[in-house]
């Protein structure tokens, strides 16, 4: 029946636009907070990460005067220096890694999978074997011919290159190839072991030499090359994120 009264029912001006607005509303999941003993288990893991950092820095300000610790630090030319080593060789450390673990996973996976678990053992030997147990047998194996790396610099930068990549085997695929960029990262810049006993100037060595010499610069320091990995890390995160949205962009239609 028509007429000159208004339209009502499915006829009225926006009753199907209505009808379907509340319907999705209705299938629209609410916004919860989680559950409280999430949030405190969250604020515990906070605590645990930020509390020391903020220790070591009250600690870093005690130093006379104001800021001492931190420009005392970066007047030694060690501690540029060492860092800067550590930081070429983690870089040349994760490169290398990736290299060679990204042929060898999808080798693995498509040609040989029988050897998956042979693989798997082998790689978490290193994590077994205690690293002063590793560098000594490398001395002992790479110090004499035919392969005497330890009898030159370069070499012995090298063969500290080379166990790294054996104490840090990287998983396969995109995401957990930068997550172990990440701990890659992280480990080589802090590293003691290997390092003091190949007679390298990296970084966790200076720090030990600095810690049993100083009073606030260590503390310093720690926040400094804290920060500088963590800038590294974010660097490394976007370059993957940014390679990830081209081949998406890439790959559309």
């Amino acid at each position: 029946m028509s007429g000159g009264g208004p339209a009502i029912g499915s006829r009225a001006p926006g009753a199907l636009e209505s009808v379907a607005n509340s319907s999705v509303a209705a299938d629209r999941p609410r916004r919860s907070w989680g559950a409280p003993w999430a949030w405190i288990i969250f604020l515990i893991g906070v605590l645990y990460f930020t509390v020391p950092l903020i220790a070591t820095f009250i600690i870093s300000m005690r130093a006379k005067p104001l800021f001492a610790g931190y420009t005392n630090s970066f007047a030694d030319s060690r501690f540029l220096s060492s860092l800067t080593y550590s930081f070429v060789i983690g870089l040349i450390t994760v490169v290398l890694s990736i290299a060679l673990v990204v042929p060898t996973a999808y080798w693995v996976r498509l040609r040989a999978p029988r050897l998956r678990p042979f693989v798997e053992f082998v790689t978490l030997l290193p994590f077994v074997i205690p690293p002063v147990v590793l560098v000594f047998g490398l001395i002992r194996a790479y110090s004499r011919p035919p392969l005497p790396f330890t009898n030159t610099d370069i070499g012995s930068s090298a063969l500290l290159v080379f166990a790294y990549i054996v104490l840090i085997i990287l998983p396969n695929l995109r995401v957990a190839l930068l997550s172990g960029a990440f701990l890659s990262l992280a480990i080589v810049i802090g590293e003691f072991t290997m390092a003091v006993y190949l007679a390298r100037p990296a970084f966790g060595p200076y720090l030990a030499l600095l810690g049993a010499n100083r009073t606030y610069e260590p503390a310093a320091v720690s926040l400094i090359s804290f920060g500088v990995t963590w800038l590294a890390m974010i660097a490394i995160a976007l370059i993957g994120r940014g390679s990830r949205t081209r081949i998406q962009v890439g790959g559309a239609h």
